[in-house]
């Protein structure tokens, strides 16, 4: 496959441009609102562009995009979606996370929660919960931004994000959600079949400011390092 077209456009979209193509679709397939999502563009085709134009250009799961590929879906299809998003019609983008039906381990901030029903308990919330419903494993649980509202929530392994944030991004098995000016300030990666990992975070909780990395875990002024729980109801409890 060339990687430029007959006028000399190559295939990479600057992320500029794709950035204003994910804000314009609300972060989700504009047909479905699916966040698994691939640039697409839609008139002119690439072949005719000119230019990298983001309104010219859609965010189509890879389903979609295969069925316009086919033509199971017109173009036309596609142009009638790019003026009402899915994403923004539903207020949110929505997908499932993959676990077996062994006990989820939770790496939060660096600490490593194993066979714990609460990992985290934070002023009398529970930022994280499992539950086991039909001999399958669910994780629920709340991330809050840096000024106290949620940005994401898991609901029974379902994860919720609104469609209004200012950047989100899925990349292969991360949920990248990041605040304006500010950089990323949640990364989730799941590892299947059976690993959550919550490699960044920065979070204004109940009034006290919880910041973590894969390494370590800031909870007000307290740092923890290396820490581990397992086999316990509650891993973590802030009061």
């Amino acid at each position: 496959m060339t990687s430029i077209n007959k006028f000399g456009l190559s295939r990479t979209i600057p992320e500029a441009v794709k950035l204003e193509v994910r804000q314009r679709c609300g972060f989700g397939c504009v047909i479905c609102a699916s966040p698994i999502v691939e640039y697409e563009h839609v008139f002119p085709t690439y072949a005719d562009a000119k230019e990298h134009s983001p309104d010219a250009i859609a965010l189509l799961c890879p389903t979609c995009h295969a069925k316009v590929t086919k033509r199971i879906y017109s173009k036309e299809k596609v142009t009638n979606a790019m003026q009402s998003p899915a994403a923004l019609k539903n207020g949110k983008v929505v997908d499932i996370l993959d676990f077996s039906d062994r006990h989820p381990v939770i790496i939060f901030g660096g600490a490593v929660f194993e066979d714990c029903t609460i990992p985290i308990m934070f002023k009398n919330e529970a930022l994280l919960t499992i539950e086991k419903e039909s001999n399958v494993f669910l994780i629920s649980g709340k991330f809050y931004d840096s000024k106290g509202i949620v940005n994401l929530e898991l609901i029974k392994n379902e994860w919720v994000c609104s469609a209004r944030h200012w950047d989100i991004q899925v990349v292969g098995p991360r949920i990248i959600i990041i605040e304006k000016k500010k950089g990323p300030r949640l990364i989730l990666k799941v590892e299947a079949p059976e690993k959550l990992i919550v490699q960044k975070l920065d979070m204004l909780v109940k009034g006290t400011r919880i910041v973590g990395d894969e390494h370590r875990l800031r909870v007000g002024p307290h740092v923890f390092q290396n820490c581990e729980a397992s086999n316990c109801d509650i891993g973590f409890c802030f009061d």
